[in-house]
C-alpha cells in the first residue's frame, strides 16, 4: 500500500470493522544541480605550412553521360 500522504489519516469505523492507518516517516534526500564554477576557453588558430609526402590509399572517378547524338571530331586528319 505504499503511497505518499501529506496529512495523517484518522481510525475508520465499518460496521463492525475497524481501519487504524500505519505511518512510516522516510528521509527524502533530493537531488538538484547547482552552479559551482565556470570554466573559460578561448580557442586561438596557429597555422604553420609544412610539406609532407603521403600515399594515397584510394582514388574515385566522377563520369558524366554524354548526350544523345554527340558531335566527335574527326580523328582521321
Amino acid at each position: 500500500m505504499e503511497q505518499q500522504i501529506e496529512t495523517t489519516e484518522t481510525i475508520v469505523e465499518a460496521g463492525e470493522t475497524m481501519v487504524i492507518p500505519l505511518f512510516e516517516e522516510v528521509v527524502v534526500a533530493e537531488k538538484r544541480t547547482r552552479l559551482v564554477e565556470e570554466l573559460c576557453i578561448t580557442i586561438t588558430r596557429n597555422e604553420e605550412p609544412s610539406e609532407q609526402t603521403v600515399t594515397i590509399r584510394r582514388e574515385a572517378v566522377h563520369t558524366e553521360p554524354l548526350a544523345a547524338n554527340p558531335v566527335l571530331p574527326d580523328m582521321q586528319g
